[in-house]
């Protein structure tokens, strides 16, 4: 006959005899105290994020150029992470663009007005046939540029100035507007006049003669006006 208590005494056994549980507390004793240590002496390791409070600026391109103004483009994310689609996680972050006329004095700045890891700052009022110099900057880390494997030149620039560096700076020029259009910005700025165009003799119209002999005089009936090579009627006197 199966007693019944053969379950329980079962249980029992498995426990670990009285002398042994001092043995086990003195074992683990010294790895509680260090955890307890760590935590007393170093609170902040206790908050510390995932992932280390720093970040990448990555690929700077400049996407857009025009005679009056340009877009700059980059990304921030946290190093050593990925998405599984081979970019870093992101991180949001402000961004700002500084650029000048030399490249040792960048006095001009654009930002963005709130964070975001994908960057996208526009250069405003810039000269025509300029050269500029810029560096894309997020929480002080410079950006630098995407590379190009299958075409020729680079994305952050119409030259090679600055490729190489860690972060710039790095240089565009702006296109010159169009033949006319520059004549008549050149007028509108009084530094040359529009040339005349049409008939050749057209630079004659003014002269006295011209304007004798195919104009009215002001104050006479139609048909008086004179020449200097004829007097003019009795009735026109």
């Amino acid at each position: 006959m199966r007693c019944c208590f053969s379950a329980p005494l079962a249980a029992l056994s498995s426990l670990p005899a009285p002398c042994e549980i001092p043995r086990s507390g003195a074992l683990l004793a010294p790895a509680l105290l260090r955890a307890a240590a760590d935590a007393v002496h170093d609170p902040v390791r206790r908050n510390r994020p995932r992932h280390p409070d720093t970040l990448a600026a990555v690929h700077l391109e400049l996407v857009t150029l025009a005679e009056d103004h340009a877009v700059i483009t980059w990304y921030t994310g946290v190093p050593g992470t990925g998405d599984g689609l081979g970019h870093m996680l992101p991180t949001l972050t402000e961004g700002e663009v500084l650029y000048g006329t030399h490249p040792a004095r960048l006095i001009q700045s654009a930002a963005q007005d709130r964070p975001t890891a994908h960057h996208h700052v526009e250069l405003t009022d810039l000269e025509p046939g300029q050269t500029y110099y810029y560096r894309a900057l997020s929480r002080g880390v410079a950006a630098t540029p995407t590379p190009l494997h299958l075409v020729r030149g680079n994305a952050v620039g119409t030259n090679l100035h600055g490729l190489g560096s860690s972060g710039g700076p790095y240089s565009f020029t702006t296109p010159p507007p169009p033949p006319g259009r520059q004549r008549l910005l050149a007028h509108h700025a009084g530094r040359t006049p529009i040339p005349t165009t049409g008939h050749p003799k057209s630079a004659r119209i003014g002269t006295r003669a011209h304007s004798a002999a195919r104009l009215p005089a002001r104050g006479r009936p139609a048909g008086c006006a004179t020449t200097e090579r004829a007097a003019p009627p009795d009735h026109c006197r």
